[in-house]
């Protein structure tokens, strides 16, 4: 695998109170997420040391969106962001002669990151808001909104759109990633949607489950799988994973892992490879059978697998980084 000219690492902010800020925004329109810590970082991939550090004022929790060496995220403040992924200096015309951001959103983003739709509009980067709860779909040609989608006939969990990255499904031209709704106290119902990537339509819905809102208040980050044209969930209210028909939405099957499961898992071979809770999954995709469980310890979190040829490398809450044979985790 060839070694890549950097590393970049976006900032969070160890202060952030969710609650708090809902509180505050119902009376100041203005108001940032950050209290410090506000950058995105670029290190050399060889020795780990710092190449760049690009400083914004609300915080950069939002993992950025690459295309073409380009850097692209939505800060604590609403402010869209460019910037060059080599050196770190912003990219017009997302930015003004001063190096100001030119495009706001009302919202902010703090936990997911966007995903690309190349169309013949152009490269459409799909990204969530929260506060107020908006799903916008923006041209990286001409760092104009095309569109925005509010899910206005239903109630979201105060999350909005801001904590599920969404996944575009190249095959069948959606954007396709889910949101909490209707909630009441603790319980939620999570939703899952595909949207048209050049208007923003909704093409369909689908209800995964209810349950009790989890911690960090998101969603799931969904997976598509080009082989079987499906979409697969890990439901964090329901300890489940789900798959569906991603030109319809129609539930394929729904099998319980039984672990706090949010992170998307990822398809090799005949095998779904999943993170939930302290234990590792390999599932059939087209059946939803756990063929393997891997006990390891700690908690993934939102943790997902990565492979890279013959080995699964994740991390856990025990601070492990982990590399593992494929073809024990898949049994």
């Amino acid at each position: 695998m060839p070694i890549p000219n950097a590393v970049i690492e976006s900032s969070g902010d160890p202060w952030f109170n969710f609650a708090a800020v809902q509180d505050f925004a119902k009376n100041s329109p203005a108001v940032h997420i950050g209290a410090s810590f506000q950058n995105i970082h670029a290190l050399n991939p060889k020795t780990g040391r710092e190449m760049w550090t690009f400083y914004t004022r609300g915080t950069d929790a939002m993992t950025p969106l690459y295309y073409q060496g380009t850097l692209y995220w939505v800060d604590g403040s609403g402010n869209v962001w460019a910037i060059n992924a080599q050196n770190g200096t912003p990219v017009k015309p997302f930015v003004d002669s001063s190096g100001n951001p030119v495009l706001h959103l009302t919202g902010f983003n703090t936990q997911d990151s966007a995903t690309l739709a190349l169309t013949p509009q152009g490269p459409i980067m799909v990204v969530g808001t929260s506060t107020p709860d908006v799903l916008y779909g923006i041209n990286l040609d001409t760092a104009q909104i095309l569109w925005k989608q509010t899910f206005s006939s239903t109630p979201l969990q105060y999350s909005g759109f801001a904590f599920a990255t969404p996944v575009y499904d190249a095959v069948d031209h959606l954007v396709i990633s889910d949101v909490l709704v209707n909630p009441q106290g603790n319980q939620a119902t999570l939703e899952a949607f595909a949207v048209n990537p050049l208007t923003g339509h909704v093409v369909w819905s689908q209800t995964l489950g209810t349950g009790s809102v989890p911690d960090g208040f998101g969603g799931s980050t969904p997976v598509f799988d080009p082989q079987t044209d499906s979409v697969f969930f890990g439901n964090p209210l329901t300890h489940s994973e789900i798959a569906l028909n991603a030109v319809n939405g129609h539930i394929l099957w729904n099998t319980r892992i039984g672990q706090d499961i949010s992170a998307p898992g990822a398809v090799v071979s005949r095998h779904l490879i999943v993170a939930g809770g302290p234990d590792i999954f390999s599932l059939n995709p087209r059946t939803g059978r756990i063929q393997h469980t891997t006990v390891i310890g700690g908690d993934f979190l939102n943790n997902n697998p990565t492979i890279e040829g013959q080995t699964v490398y994740i991390g856990n809450a025990w601070g492990w980084v982990l590399a593992l044979p494929l073809n024990e985790i898949t049994g």
